[in-house]
C-alpha cells in the first residue's frame, strides 16, 4: 500500500498525523518501513525448549534504527548498533488502529518471508490484537495466510499469539479456528493479566501459553502472586497447553519457571531479539547448566522437606497416644517445639468429632467452631482411606495448601485411631518451591 492511498483511505483520522509527513509504508513484499526518520525491523527473540535444550522457535518483535544506518539484521545486515524497542507504537492509543494495522503487516510478512528461508529456525510466533482479528473477519480476508501463501512457510511453524484481554471471544474463536484449521498454532499472551482469562482458555483451546510478565516476575519472589502463578500453570497443564515464562533473566527466575511447569523459556539470560536467528544447539551447554544447578537447589529442598516429615509423624505418635490414653490436651515440648498447630478427630465418613485442639505458647486450648463438620471433601480424606483404614502406623500426608486461619503453608497429617476415628494433624511447612531471593 502507498503512502498517497493510506492517506485518502484515513484522510478523516488526525491522530497519526505528526508520522504522515516521514513514513514510507511499503507493499508485504517490498520496501522498507520507515516512520519519523526510524527504519522500523523485524527481530526475533529466541524461545528454547527444556527438553531438548535448543532454540525451539522465535517471537517478532519491532525494533527501529535511524534511517541511514545500514543495520537490522533481515531486511538489511548485521551491525553492532543496538536497536530500539517499537513496541510502544502498537499500544499507544494517540496512533490510529489503521496505521498500526499496516505498520505491523508489513513487518509480519518481513518475519515471515525471513522464516521460510530459514527452515531450520524453529517456529515464528506473530502477536496480533484481538481489535486486528475482528476487522479481518469483516473484511473476509485473513491476510497473514495470504502472507504464508506467499512466502512458502509451513503453516505448523507460525504461531499466532493474541494480545491484550480486550475483544469479542465470539468473533475471536472464529478466528482461532480457521487459523488451526490451516495448520497454524495458537497462544495466549499475558496469561493471569488483570481478570480472569479462563473463558479464553476454554474457547480457544490455544496451543501454547504465555504466563503474563509481570505476574512472573513478582511471583518469583513468593507470595500470594506465586500461590497464583503456580495455579495458572497447572491448570494450563491440566487442559494440554505448552507453558512459556518470558523475562527469565537470572538462575532464580529460571528455576522458577520449572517450578511453574513450562515446557519453554524466554528472556534475557539467554538472548535479547536478535536481527538474525541463530544455531538451534547454541542454548544446550547453558540448560543443561541451568538444569544442574535446578536439581541441585531443589534436591536441597526435598531432603529439608522429607526430613520435617519424619520429624512431624513422631510427634503425631505423641499425639495419638496422648489422646488413646484420655489426656488430648496433653503438651510437652517435642510437640511445643515441632511445627504442629492444631489435630482434631473425625469418624471414617469425615464427621469432625472433637474440637481443633489449637496449640498456643504452652498448651492445647478448645476451639469448638469446627465441631460438627465434615472434611470428607478434602483431598487427603479419601487418600487415606483408599491408603489403608486399619493399620496404625501408615500415614496419608496433604500437599501444601495455605491455612485459612493463619494464612501459612501446611500440611495435614492423617493416621488411624482406631476401627472408627481418624486423626488429622495439621503443621506448618517451609515451601518446598524454589523462588529468587530479594
Amino acid at each position: 500500500m502507498t503512502l498517497a492511498r493510506f492517506m485518502q483511505k484515513n484522510k478523516s483520522n488526525k491522530s497519526w498525523d505528526e508520522f504522515l509527513p516521514r513514513a514510507t509504508l511499503p507493499s508485504w513484499d517490498a520496501g522498507s518501513v520507515i516512520i519519523a526518520g526510524e527504519r522500523i525491523v523485524p527481530h526475533f527473540q529466541p524461545i528454547i525448549g527444556l527438553t531438548s535444550g535448543q532454540i525451539v522457535g522465535y517471537e517478532c518483535l519491532a525494533r527501529s534504527f535511524s534511517a541511514g544506518d545500514s543495520s537490522g539484521g533481515s531486511s538489511g545486515g548485521s551491525s553492532d548498533i543496538s536497536p530500539r524497542s517499537f513496541g510502544h507504537f502498537f499500544s499507544d492509543p494517540k496512533i490510529s488502529g489503521s496505521f498500526q494495522l499496516e505498520v505491523d503487516r508489513a513487518l509480519r510478512y518481513q518475519a515471515l518471508d525471513y522464516f521460510s528461508k530459514h527452515p531450520d529456525s524453529g517456529y515464528i510466533t506473530l502477536n496480533i490484537s484481538p481489535n486486528w482479528i475482528e476487522r479481518i473477519l469483516e473484511t473476509h480476508t485473513i491476510p497473514t495466510l495470504e502472507m504464508i501463501e506467499e512466502t512458502g512457510i509451513d503453516p505448523k511453524r507460525v504461531v499466532i499469539e493474541i494480545t491484550e484481554t480486550k475483544g469479542d471471544l465470539d468473533k475471536l474463536k472464529e478466528m482461532v479456528d480457521l487459523y488451526h484449521q490451516a495448520g497454524l498454532m495458537v497462544a495466549v499472551d499475558d496469561f493471569g493479566a488483570g481478570y480472569s482469562q479462563m473463558d479464553r482458555i476454554e474457547a480457544l483451546e490455544p496451543d501454547i501459553v504465555k504466563l503474563d510478565m509481570r505476574l512472573f516476575k513478582q511471583a518469583s519472589r513468593g507470595g500470594k502472586s506465586a500461590d497464583v502463578a503456580l495455579s495458572i500453570s497447572s491448570i494450563a497443564n491440566r487442559v494440554g497447553c505448552h507453558i512459556v515464562c518470558e523475562g527469565v533473566e537470572t538462575e532464580e527466575e529460571f528455576h522458577f519457571g520449572i517450578e511453574c511447569g513450562s515446557n519453554h523459556v524466554q528472556g534475557f539470560i539467554f538472548h535479547k531479539a536478535l536481527a538474525d536467528t541463530l544455531s538451534a544447539n547454541s542454548t544446550v551447554d547453558k540448560v543443561r547448566a541451568l538444569q544442574k544447578s535446578y536439581l541441585k537447589e531443589k534436591s536441597i529442598k526435598l531432603v529439608r522437606a522429607s526430613e520435617q516429615k519424619e520429624k512431624i509423624k513422631k510427634v503425631v505418635l505423641d499425639i495419638r497416644e496422648n489422646y488413646i490414653n484420655g489426656e488430648p490436651l496433653k503438651i510437652n515440648n517435642k510437640i511445643m517445639h515441632s511445627d504442629i498447630i492444631r489435630y482434631y478427630v473425625c469418624d471414617y465418613t469425615g464427621n469432625q468429632i472433637t474440637p481443633h485442639y489449637e496449640v498456643s505458647t504452652s498448651e492445647f486450648f478448645e476451639d469448638y467452631e469446627s465441631h460438627g463438620m465434615n472434611v470428607s471433601h478434602r483431598p487427603y480424606f479419601p487418600a487415606f482411606i483408599a491408603t489403608n483404614n486399619s493399620s496404625d502406623q501408615i500415614f496419608t500426608v496433604s500437599e501444601v495448601y495455605r491455612d485459612v486461619k493463619s494464612h501459612q503453608l501446611c500440611r495435614t497429617y492423617a493416621i488411624h485411631l482406631d476401627i472408627n476415628k481418624i486423626l488429622l494433624v495439621d503443621a506448618l511447612v517451609e515451601d518446598e518451591i524454589i523462588f529468587a531471593k530479594e
